[in-house]
Parts: C-alpha cells; sequence; structure tokens
C-alpha cells in the first residue's frame, strides 16, 4: 500500500493484517528510500493524531480559516467536541465548535466563533477524551502552537479533481488533485479537502485524494471544500486493454488572440473500441503561441497567446495524437445576438463565436467553448456544428443548417429544452445539445431562462419557466415543476396554445410575442405593465391579439415592453415606459400607474397597454429590444436607441430615439439590457454599453459609450 505524505503524517489507509503481523514502512521522496523500519501490529490500537491544519510552527495562518485535525483511524464523533478540541490565545479558550469534517471519520475541524487577532500566537490541544469508535482514547494529549498572519481567506465557490475520471485493475491506486478556487477566481491553496467514496468497496480514497481500487465496478469519489464539491468517476475492472490509439478534435483550429477553444480526445483499444476513463495529460509545442490545461474528461482548454501555429499533443498510455491550432482572425460576421452578458455571432462558414460572461465564479456554460471561463474575445464554440441563426439570452440557442435547435449554458428552470436536470451543477451545459423532440425549426428567441421557436410549419413551441404563463400553455402551474423550489416550468419544447400559425416571434423577459403572416400581432404571459398590448393588465396564459389593429413586419420583446414596425417602418411600442423605453419623449405616462390588478406589489408607474407611435418621425428597418432599451436601424444603416443606459454612458438614458456616436452603418444590430452589437454591411462586428463581463469582446471590462470593434477581427 501506497500513501501521501502532508505535514510530516501518513493518512490512514486500511491493511490487512492481524495483531502480531510485522508491518515494513518506508519513507520515500525524489525516487530514493530516506528509511525503512518494521512494525508490530499491537493487539490493541489507541488513535493517534496524523497532522494538523495549521501545522506545528505555522506563521502566517489565515484569520478566518478553519482549523482540521486528522487522526489515524476513525473517531467517534460525539467525544468531538469544544472540550476536547480546543484553541487557547495564551491560557484564554477561544470560544468555537468542534465536529467531524462532513462525510469524514478520520478528520475533526475546530470553527472559531470569530476572525483570529492578527500577529498573535495560539495553542491547539487535542485531548484524550477523544476517543475511537471501540472506545480506546487518544494515546496523547497533543499541543500544537502556531501563529497568525494578518490575511484572510474567501470560501471556495468552485471546486474541481484532476484527473476527473480514471480506469484502474483492481489493487492498483491513483493519485487524485483537487483545485479550489475563491469567488475571484484565485485557487485556494493550504486547505484540507475532504474526500470520500460513494462505494467504498469499489474504491477508497484517503484523506488526502489517494485512490485505492478494490472490486470490479465504478465509484464516484468527491472532493468537498466550503460546501462545494467536485467528483472523480472510477473505473475498476480485474484487468484494462491498454490504450491503442489517441485523437484529438478537433484536428485543426483557429482562435484569436486570448480566445479559448476546447479539443477532446478519443481513445480506442487495439480492436477499436474506444475505451474511458483514462488519464491523458497535454503538451503545446509553442506556449509562446497557445498554452493548454487539462479540463474535464479528457479534454482540455487552449488559449491563443500570439499569432503563431502551435501543435497540441495528448498522451494516454504512451500513445500520443495531435492538434493544430492556428492564432489568426475571425469573421466577416453575419449575424450578432446581444446575451444577458455575453454576445455570440455567426460568421459567413456558419460557425458561431461567443464572448463575455468575464466573472470569478465562472461561466453555466453560455459560451459553448466547453468550459465553464468567459473571455472578452471571440472563442468558437465546440463540437463542429453549423449555424443559420443564433439567439441570446441568459443561455445561447441556435438553428444548425436544417433546422434542428441546439442550445448551451444554463439549464436552470429547464431554458435548454433539452430535458436534462435542471439542479446545479447537472445544469450546466458547457457545449451545444440538441433541443428535445427533434424538430426543424424557422426561427428561435432567448430570454432569461427561456427560449421559443416555430416549427417548419409556422408553430410555436416553448420551454423553459412559466411562472407567468408565458409558454403559451393555458396555465402558469405547470406543465413540470423545476428547481429545489418547484417553479413551474417545461424541460422539453410544448406547444402554445390557440391553433395559430406564426411568421417571427420574440420572447421577452416573461412574456412573448409572434406574428401571424399577415403581420397580425399576438402576445401572452406577464402583463402587468401592459407588456401584452391588449389594453388591459392581465395576465394571459395563451396568445391574445395586440389592440389597435396595426399590422407589423418585425417584432421584438424586451424586458417588459414590446416593440413592433409596420410596413412603412414605423416604429410602435408598448409596455413599461419608467425609464423611456417607449420612445415617447417623456418617461411619464401615457398610463399610470400600471399595477397587476391582482397583486399590487406587481407593475409599474408608467406604460401604455396598447400600441403607441415612437417619436421623431424616424422609418426603420430593424429593430431590437432588451432590458429596459430599445434600439432601431434607419433604411440607411443608422443606429438610434432609447430607454435604459445601454450605451455605457451614465448620462444617457433617452426617451426618445438618440443617435449613436461613431457614424458607423449596419446591416443588423441587436439590444440586451446592457449593451448593444451591430453587424456591419461588411460583415465586422462592434459593440457598445457596459462591459462589465467583457461581454463588448474588445479584450477589456470597460463600458463605451460608441460602438468599439469587436476582437479578433481583420
Amino acid at each position: 500500500m501506497t500513501a501521501a505524505m502532508v505535514g510530516g503524517g501518513f493518512d490512514p489507509l486500511p491493511i490487512a493484517a492481524n495483531a502480531g503481523d510485522s508491518v515494513q514502512i518506508t519513507v520515500s521522496a525524489g525516487g530514493r528510500d530516506l528509511v525503512s523500519f518494521m512494525r508490530a501490529v499491537p493487539t490493541t490500537r489507541r488513535p493517534v493524531v496524523i497532522r494538523t491544519d495549521p501545522p506545528p510552527g505555522k506563521r502566517d495562518q489565515p484569520l478566518n480559516a478553519r482549523i482540521v485535525v486528522v487522526f489515524s483511524e476513525p473517531v467517534a464523533g460525539a467525544t468531538i467536541t469544544p472540550s476536547s478540541v480546543q484553541l487557547f490565545r495564551g491560557t484564554t479558550a477561544v470560544a468555537g465548535t468542534a465536529s467531524l469534517l462532513q462525510e469524514s471519520a478520520t478528520a475533526a475541524v475546530f470553527v472559531p466563533s470569530a476572525k483570529l487577532d492578527a500577529n498573535t500566537g495560539y495553542r491547539l490541544v487535542i485531548s484524550a477524551a477523544v476517543q475511537d469508535l471501540e472506545g480506546d482514547a487518544l494515546a496523547a494529549d497533543t499541543s500544537v502552537e502556531f501563529r497568525t498572519g494578518t490575511t484572510t481567506v474567501s470560501p471556495a465557490t468552485v471546486v474541481t479533481v484532476l484527473p476527473d475520471s480514471t480506469a484502474l485493475a483492481v489493487g492498483s491506486q491513483a493519485q487524485l488533485t483537487p483545485v479550489a478556487r475563491d469567488t475571484d477566481g484565485t485557487v485556494i491553496v493550504g486547505r484540507l479537502v475532504t474526500w470520500s467514496s460513494d462505494d467504498p468497496a469499489v474504491a477508497t480514497v484517503s484523506a488526502v485524494g489517494l485512490v485505492t481500487a478494490l472490486a470490479g465496478g465504478v465509484a464516484n469519489v468527491r472532493a468537498e471544500l466550503d460546501g462545494r464539491s467536485g467528483t472523480a468517476a472510477i473505473l475498476v475492472a480485474a484487468s484494462l486493454a491498454p490504450v491503442a490509439s489517441v485523437e484529438v478534435r478537433p484536428a485543426s483550429a483557429s482562435v484569436v488572440v486570448g480566445g479559448l477553444v476546447q479539443l477532446t480526445t478519443v481513445l480506442k483499444d487495439a480492436a477499436g473500441n474506444a475505451v474511458r476513463f483514462r488519464s491523458v495529460t497535454w503538451q503545446t509545442s509553442n506556449p509562446a503561441v497557445a498554452t493548454v490545461s487539462e479540463a474535464a474528461g479528457g479534454t482540455s482548454v487552449v488559449q491563443g497567446v500570439s499569432t503563431g501555429t502551435a501543435t497540441i499533443t495528448a498522451t494516454s498510455e504512451g500513445k500520443s495524437g495531435a492538434a493544430t491550432i492556428t492564432l489568426g482572425t475571425v469573421g466577416p460576421y453575419t449575424q450578432i445576438s446581444a446575451g444577458n452578458g455575453h454576445t455570440c455571432a455567426l460568421t459567413t462558414d456558419a460557425s458561431a463565436w461567443c464572448w463575455g460572461s468575464v466573472s470569478p465564479f465562472g461561466t453555466a456554460g453560455e459560451l459553448g467553448n466547453g468550459t465553464r471561463l468567459g473571455t472578452p474575445v471571440p472563442g468558437v464554440v465546440a463540437g463542429g456544428l453549423t449555424f443559420s441563426r443564433v439567439s441570446t439570452g441568459g443561455s445561447s440557442c441556435a438553428l444548425a443548417s436544417g433546422g434542428p435547435a441546439y442550445c448551451w449554458g444554463s439549464n436552470f428552470l429547464g431554458a435548454l429544452g433539452s430535458g436534462g436536470s435542471t439542479i446545479y451543477p447537472a445544469a450546466f451545459q458547457l457545449s451545444p445539445i440538441a433541443v428535445a423532440g427533434g424538430r426543424q425549426y424557422s426561427a428561435i428567441s432567448v430570454t432569461g431562462d427561456r427560449a421559443c421557436a416555430l416549427s417548419a410549419g409556422g408553430e410555436a413551441y416553448c420551454w423553459g419557466w412559466n411562472h407567468f404563463g408565458e409558454l403559451g400553455v393555458g396555465t402558469p402551474t405547470g406543465p413540470e415543476l423545476c428547481a429545489t423550489y418547484g417553479e413551474p416550468c417545461s424541460t422539453v419544447p410544448v406547444a402554445v396554445l390557440g391553433g395559430h400559425t406564426f411568421t417571427a416571434l420574440a420572447a421577452g423577459d416573461s412574456h412573448t410575442c409572434a406574428l401571424t403572416g399577415s403581420g397580425a400581432a399576438y402576445c401572452w404571459g406577464r402583463n402587468d405593465p401592459g407588456t401584452l398590448g391588449d389594453g388591459t393588465l392581465m395576465d394571459r396564459y395563451s396568445p391574445v391579439p395586440v389592440a389597435g389593429g396595426l399590422l407589423f413586419t418585425a417584432l421584438t420583446a424586451g424586458g417588459a415592453h414590446t416593440c413592433g414596425l409596420t410596413s412603412d417602418g414605423t416604429a410602435y411600442c408598448w409596455g413599461a415606459n419608467d425609464t423611456g423605453e417607449l420612445g415617447l419623449g417623456t418617461r411619464v405616462g401615457p398610463q399610470s400607474p400600471c399595477q397587476s390588478p391582482i397583486d399590487s406589489n406587481r407593475g409599474v408607474g408608467n406604460c401604455s397597454t396598447i400600441p403607441v407611435p415612437v417619436s421623431g418621425g424616424f422609418r426603420f428597418s430593424s429593430i431590437s429590444a432588451g432590458g429596459a432599451q430599445t434600439c432601431a436601424l434607419t433604411l440607411a444603416g443608422a443606429a438610434y436607441c432609447w430607454g435604459s443606459n445601454g450605451t455605457g454612458d451614465s448620462n444617457f438614458a433617452p426617451n426618445s430615439p438618440s443617435a449613436i456616436p461613431g457614424g458607423l452603418t449596419f446591416a443588423s444590430l441587436s439590444a440586451s439590457g446592457s449593451h448593444a452589437c451591430g453587424v456591419t454591411w461588411a460583415g465586422v462586428a462592434f459593440c457598445w454599453g457596459s462591459n462589465n463581463a467583457g461581454q463588448l469582446g474588445d479584450r477589456t471590462t470597460i463600458e463605451s459609450n460608441v460602438p468599439v470593434k469587436v476582437a479578433g477581427q481583420r
């Protein structure tokens, strides 16, 4: 048996032995034996303290860190108390709680009630009141002295285990490595992670992540810190077919400087059968051009550094495969969609590229790059699919060639429509997954936790959140219940009631609207600020006609307002107007107050429950709403916006159309609640507005009130 040595002690491993047997112990380092000795197995074995965190003599202990004690064998939880595990400052006991670490019988934790004092000496005392499961007391009292520094530690927000899967023959071992990150994305070091196996009959794991294979089967080994955990799947078999070949997919990829791309491996044995649960190592031929880091499931994440070419090699059991990474440019773009903190766009080769979602907490996969990493520059969506249309909100969806829909990102409340789990962490889909049902779609629209699409025949289908009846299924109470608190939702596409056929649709935060072939507008969902335009403030659970009899050629839905264009390019809007998103030249009225008749806490102060013309007499060719702002293009391609601060200028929140500075003309544009983007006639993408998550794609997180060119283009 092999055990790791941490802080001068061996973590416990079970060894089959009887009283009177002898056990040889060898300590090795750097491939050299340092000491070897024999020990007889005693008749009675009393527990001892193997190690502590902090170790003896530590001089910079964080002020808010937990204090951990590891014992030589399982101990009785009832004997771990603030009296048996005590912390002293001088002769004064420090208040706190003591207990076994979660899912560990060999480690105890003392949590001080308040932060420790800086630059102060403390003494940890573990007394003989601690007993093992047979009632034997600790062999001797243990005292550990340490000194605090001045820093504090942040709790872990993400824990991963590397490798995340491995295959072992019975009797063999493998070392797992936990990687924990705090809220700033900084790797946490020097903290004791709790390890556990969900099937210790198949594989056990030591207190430092050393896995021992015992019997055939699969065990999931978990590493936990601060309530966050990561897992690794361990396949145990009597014998394992060796890896005979390694293929890296894609075999080649283009990356912009600072961009990310995911590589995956396909491992096969000599008979050509795919093999799993094998360790894969990655290497780059030119780290000055592209770096590579290991990710889950035998994958890697490559990041572009500078212009050039690099070969990325994957090796497993002595066999290798490679991919060529070329650092270059992306574009021209054909379509763009601004989401909630991220942006996606399609290029002329129909590939999808996304950027943004820069956050210390990681993404939910909405960039589709196979990772939870955000980036302020474009990165290609993994999977090699080609798309005809992309739409973004809280997650991202796109229509592939031929019409099948794919989504990626958070599946909270069923937003991906894939029928999968909506509970963290299984809800994160890091690359495109097919929407359930296998239908062909002609249009798709994504919002925060919902999406809707039109079938090839014009039937509307929606999936995701249904709290206000925005799925259009006649009720706000189902058809499923998602998340831990049972929110109404559907995890798969459901047909909108009414028997209508539509040519276009738009999903807002809590409502949905669509156009018939004649241009008649219908809406459904939440209506307390007049979002549905039917002249009332009542929620509607299936499509109702928009009042006024106007016929529209285009329709868009924002957070709590809706806008449309008539055939002559006149813009009309309805719904909330507290930030001027209706473009009337005022934030007052035309109706007030606009509160729900069933809940006085719902609604806004100013709104219109019917379509009203946008001021200024403009003629627009396209229109896009997001959050509380609206943007539109004139017939000449000039961009105008109105409503909330979507331009990045804290002084710019117009209540009538205002020209976006810069003099650019666009072929298309897209607005979200925080930013907007446009594609010029030459296929060049520009974005403006908030940039806190890198959603402008200009390599920064600095907002801009003028359009900035998305990085990586020619």
